[in-house]
């Protein structure tokens, strides 16, 4: 599987994206976002799939922080969803995980984020 440029281009077919865990292999077994047998991720985990899985250290709790592309990528799904969805405002980042694996959340809602996010 070559890898993707954009977030849209990862989750674009339905059966690359789930809910509840950040990746899953062929098989559905939890695994690594970069895991080469990864082949669906949620929302998080394709961000951190296609921007870097990577930190940076700092002097603050929790002494880590995403890499600027993951940190960006992830800064504009956030206020994505603010806008479309102000229910999730003021989640901080646990907001993709809860919209992400919302009991009624669809393929296509994530896509919308992705896209108007620019990811």
């Amino acid at each position: 599987m070559h890898k993707p440029n954009t977030v849209a281009e990862l989750l674009e077919k339905p059966e690359n994206w789930i809910q509840g865990k950040l990746a899953k292999d062929v098989n559905k077994l939890n695994c690594n976002v970069d895991d080469p047998a990864a082949r669906c991720w949620c929302l998080v985990g394709a961000i951190r799939y296609v921007y870097g899985n990577d930190t940076v250290p700092t002097l603050d709790p929790p002494f880590f922080d995403w890499n600027p592309q993951t940190k960006e990528a992830l800064n504009k799904a956030e206020s994505t969803i603010e806008k479309l969805y102000p229910e999730y405002k003021g989640f901080a980042f646990t907001h993709i995980p809860s919209f992400n694996d919302a009991p009624n959340r669809t393929h296509a809602e994530v896509l919308e984020v992705v896209n108007l996010a620019g990811i």
